[in-house]
């Protein structure tokens, strides 16, 4: 099974400053993957070159075979990758349920079949 997304030899550079260095990874179609370091570890750098917020210096990214690397964010979103910015409580009087349904919505512009996405996806 070929990987949902792939990242190959991604590296950003800030001037001097290289905030991702050959970064490597595959996630797999229904795959739960944490990406976990210290603060400045390049975490968010990489998902910002995910997401095409940033253009990598190197390396490419693969989204379903397609090559992905360095289209804006807005074409990247409507494959089906998206990026947000944490929030500690962005939707305070929502279930789980609802808030995940708003995200399936994006792509699901039917209620009913956003909300049945959003189930499956808590399962």
């Amino acid at each position: 099974m070929d990987p949902l997304l792939k990242v190959v030899k991604v590296t950003k550079r800030f001037g001097g400053i290289v905030a991702v260095n050959k970064m490597d990874m595959d996630v797999y179609e229904r795959e739960i993957v944490g990406l976990i370091g210290p603060n400045g570890a390049g975490k968010t750098t990489l998902f910002n070159c995910i997401t095409g917020f940033y253009k990598p210096n190197e390396g490419k990214v693969y989204f379903k075979g397609e090559d992905i690397t360095g289209l804006p964010p807005h074409v990247i979103c409507m494959k089906g990758i998206a990026r947000t910015w944490q929030k500690v409580k962005p939707f305070v009087k929502m279930t789980a349920l609802e808030a995940v349904t708003v995200g399936a919505l994006l792509k699901y512009k039917d209620i009913s079949k956003a909300e049945e996405v959003a189930r499956e996806m808590l399962e």
